[in-house]
């Protein structure tokens, strides 16, 4: 029988220091510890695509440390689910209030936020999905 991980080694790898404190409370874990890595931003619309991207670039700069990663986008249902993975390249272009714009003339203007994790714990990594639903659009 295979024993639990230990989770109080676990790390939260991101370039990105401002979600530690966003992670700590979803996941009830008041220490988890943060690895400042950047990993390359690989333009893709799939978050599960971007997650094991970064899972497998960051296990080569932590082996044997079990880390989680995440990528969240935002999903148009009048656009198919774009951005997705392409969110942060999209509000860099046009911003926040540019995507609303584009929506100008679609009828359904919903959008989900969806948060992809990848990790890798004792030599096994994975992807899931959370994610929540947003109905409500501001014009």
């Amino acid at each position: 029988m295979s024993q639990r991980p230990n989770i109080e080694r676990l790390l939260f790898a991101s370039g990105n220091r401002d979600k530690l404190d966003e992670f700590r409370s979803v996941l009830g874990l008041p220490n988890l510890q943060f690895s400042d890595v950047a990993t390359r931003e690989v333009q893709d619309a799939n978050l599960e695509t971007l997650a094991r991207n970064k899972v497998a670039e960051v296990s080569k700069i932590l082996p044997h440390v079990p880390f989680f990663v995440d990528h969240t986008g935002l999903l148009i249902e009048a656009w198919n689910g774009w951005p997705g993975g392409q969110t942060s390249m999209l509000i860099r272009q046009v911003g926040v209030l540019g995507i609303c714009r584009m929506l100008d003339g679609f009828e359904n203007r919903a959008a989900r936020v969806r948060t992809v994790i990848g990790y890798c714990v004792e030599e096994r990594s994975g992807v899931r999905r959370l994610g929540i639903r947003h109905d409500r659009s501001r014009t």
